[in-house]
């Protein structure tokens, strides 16, 4: 699975400007041609830590593809020519210290399956529109792209979509429900934005085969956390911190099956923890609470898998004592209680 860089693997989330590329020894490149890797035609003349040739879309032909030209120092503005490769599947530019603003002619490529743009050094600007007609993506990342505007509704019709990181922009508005409805999404990162309003399901939840749900750090989203979250059997990572989710964590959470790491801290969240923690989740690591104004006790069964690594669950109200499970539990890394009341007489 394609991975995401978490919030907490940044130096920071601020989405603060990047330095400028480091000067670099000119060099060739080889690209893709077909499924092979070809000579890069001296035509093209890119150079590592160079501008994209503004021609460069003619230079490559119309056989092309696949184009990875992420993590290479490129800088410049993004080249309209690359429209020219009707054949494109794959397209990567991530990774580069690219300008300007994202050309709607990327839109052309219709025959997209990948698509990755994100950490580069674009100006203020919104994903165009042209790229609804990019319904054949599977994974299409622009994380850290400077985007601003409300949530692109139009990725709710990108029915083969897999892997969508929008992550560490500047998105507005609230998050659209049919997001919940591709059947065949895995992934979905929407951290450090400025997303508001309610996570709405409306209807069945089709997104059943979700691994991965990062929504923290919009600071905004409000109101319940679903209840369909923990019915998604193959979710694996919640991360909802640093929001205004409010109302009890659902039930259901605390018998998810494949549930590895919760991450709920600074919200406010209010009732008990799910008694049945643990005892469904055969991969249960990582329990975050802090910070909310959640009571009871704590459950018994976090450990019950024997490899419950962390619980913090700081700056809330907490009662009773550490249960036995909790404190003989062999793989415990992290322990974090403090600013409750247990152990005390309530």
């Amino acid at each position: 699975m394609p991975s995401v860089a978490s919030p907490a693997s940044r130096a920071s989330t601020s989405q603060t400007t990047t330095s400028p590329a480091p000067s670099r020894p000119a060099c060739t490149v080889a690209l893709p041609c077909g499924t092979s890797i070809c000579p890069l035609p001296t035509s093209a003349g890119i150079t590592v830590g160079g501008e994209l040739p503004v021609g460069i879309g003619h230079a490559l032909g119309e056989n092309l593809t696949s184009l990875m030209l992420n993590d290479i120092y490129f800088t410049g503005t993004i080249p309209t020519s690359l429209s020219q490769l009707r054949n494109l599947q794959s397209l990567a530019l991530d990774g580069n210290y690219l300008t300007g603003t994202i050309p709607a002619e990327l839109g052309d490529l219709t025959g997209l399956r990948t698509l990755r743009l994100g950490y580069n050094m674009f100006s203020a600007g919104n994903l165009p529109a042209s790229f609804k007609g990019l319904t054949k993506l599977k994974t299409f990342s622009a994380a850290n792209c400077n985007l601003t505007s409300d949530f692109p509704g139009y990725v709710t019709e990108m029915l083969e979509l897999e892997v969508l990181d929008l992550s560490l922009n500047y998105l507005t508005g609230s998050i659209p429900p049919g997001i919940w409805n591709l059947t065949k999404l895995r992934l979905l990162a929407k951290y450090a934005n400025n997303l508001t309003g309610e996570v709405v399901v409306d209807g069945d939840f089709g997104a059943v085969n979700l691994v991965m749900i990062d929504l923290s750090s919009n600071h905004m989203l409000s109101g319940p956390i679903p209840e369909a979250f923990g019915h998604l059997p193959k979710l694996e990572t919640l991360n909802l911190y640093y929001n205004n989710f409010s109302g009890e964590i659902p039930a259901s959470i605390g018998r998810s099956p494949s549930l590895v790491k919760l991450g709920l801290f600074s919200n406010r969240l209010n009732g008990t923890l799910p008694p049945d923690f643990g005892k469904s989740s055969s991969g249960l690591i990582y329990v975050e609470v802090d910070g909310n104004e959640i009571t009871g006790a704590i459950p018994e069964g976090l450990c019950a898998n024997g490899k419950f690594q962390t619980l913090t669950a700081k700056n809330n109200h907490l009662n009773g004592s550490i249960p036995a499970g909790l404190a003989g539990c062999a793989t415990l890394m992290v322990l974090h209680l403090d600013n409750n009341t247990i152990g005390r007489d309530t």
